[in-house]
């Protein structure tokens, strides 16, 4: 312990130090600024998405919104199936966020096209199905692929359907639960569960004018991923 005590490391003059713990500061102040903004932009998009539906006595189920797809695992016994090109989203990349922007695991595109069929475009409508997390929603923010734990729909109308899983969260993962210990909502469960859907004409004017909100959420995403990586930079400046 003397010796570890005695050790000597390269540090910046205290000068330095005030400055770099000060944009620090300034980087932390702007994630959380733009946190709030997402957080007030998501809150008015569901204010007016429920305004919407609220007298909607329509029931339809999912599927008819689009095609509902379940992921899947490439075989991990291959190693060039794993790379740098396709985001590979699994339900611990969704947790709190309206788009999935980063992820841990990423397909090479030989991966990704041993299983083709598996690909969900930008601003696919993903849900847990799989486990304590069930219920819950993001969107896809690039083209990727995910684990068999989530059901994604490509749709026209993936604010509206983002907003309707939420809503129906605790009656989704109902369907799940069972005799098994684990809830588990499979894909035709999924998808033919019906939710309230205004006339399209109205349905096509939601979708636009949520589409512009989350739009504004997307970018917001966007800065906070870089600052995220700035806010690490200016760390390892106070190592050097």
């Amino acid at each position: 312990w003397d010796d570890i005590c005695r050790m000597e490391i390269p540090v910046p003059d205290i000068d330095e130090q005030r400055k770099i713990v000060e944009a620090y500061k300034s980087v932390e102040r702007r994630i959380e600024l733009k946190r709030k903004i997402n957080d007030n932009l998501e809150a008015h998009a569901n204010a007016i998405f429920e305004q919407s539906i609220y007298e909607s006595k329509d029931l339809k189920p999912i599927y008819l919104f689009g095609q509902v797809i379940t992921g899947k695992t490439p075989s991990t016994l291959v190693p060039e199936y794993y790379g740098k090109d396709i985001p590979f989203i699994k339900t611990p990349d969704m947790h709190g966020n309206v788009y999935v922007t980063t992820c841990e695991c990423f397909l090479s595109k030989i991966g990704a096209e041993s299983q083709s069929n598996k690909y969900i475009p930008k601003n696919s409508v993903i849900v847990a199905c799989i486990g304590a997390n069930a219920g819950e929603v993001a969107l896809t923010s690039s083209v990727a692929q995910t684990n068999q734990q989530i059901n994604a729909v490509t749709s026209k109308y993936p604010c509206f359907l983002y907003f309707s899983v939420k809503a129906h969260t605790s009656e989704l993962r109902a369907l799940g639960e069972g005799s098994s210990t684990m809830i588990n909502i499979n894909k035709s469960s999924f998808e033919n569960y019906q939710i309230p859907t205004p006339r399209i004409p109205d349905l096509d004017k939601l979708e636009n004018r949520l589409s512009v909100l989350f739009t504004l959420i997307l970018s917001n995403l966007y800065e906070i991923d870089q600052l995220d990586g700035l806010r690490r930079l200016l760390i390892t400046q106070l190592r050097c």
